[in-house]
């Protein structure tokens, strides 16, 4: 591992991480089978699809992305998904991903490149997560989607 993977590795905070990999990970189609406890119970993909449907019966209908191709509700559901379940893989709360992979681009109003629509979309995120999701910790959600667009991992 060189030096740069290794700051990465030790950084402490895997959410922003999981939004890098989820992303990742949708490009390249990879398709995990995970099946591991969290709370006493079995986090299987059944459970995370629903818990992404119930964020996106919630929150779709806030986002600015509806009616983009590449990067609208679909996109949305995806990268929760993903999120949601490498959140288990991790030991990561699984709502918080879920709903951080399913505001990432909440605020974006094209599919073109730049990194302004993260922004956008973290102070959009902060307003439906302080309404809806009070319980999670927004100041971490919203950063990791702030940042979701730079490269960086931090």
């Amino acid at each position: 591992m060189d030096e740069k993977e290794k700051t990465v590795v030790d950084r402490g905070d895997p959410l922003p991480a999981i939004m890098s990999i989820a992303l990742c990970l949708k490009f390249a189609g990879a398709i995990m089978s995970i099946y591991v406890e969290q709370e006493g119970m079995k986090m299987k993909k059944e459970n995370i699809v629903g818990m992404a449907k119930n964020v996106e019966d919630l929150l779709a209908s806030f986002c600015y992305c509806g009616d983009l191709g590449l990067h609208g509700i679909d996109h949305l559901r995806r990268v929760a998904i993903l999120s949601g379940r490498l959140a288990v893989a991790v030991g990561e709360d699984v709502e918080s991903a879920v709903v951080m992979g399913f505001l990432h681009d909440s605020a974006r109003r094209n599919d073109g490149g730049g990194n302004g629509h993260a922004h956008d979309s973290a102070v959009l995120a902060r307003e439906l997560i302080e309404r809806f999701y009070p319980h999670l910790d927004v100041d971490r959600i919203c950063e990791a989607i702030a940042g979701h667009a730079d490269g960086e991992v931090v």
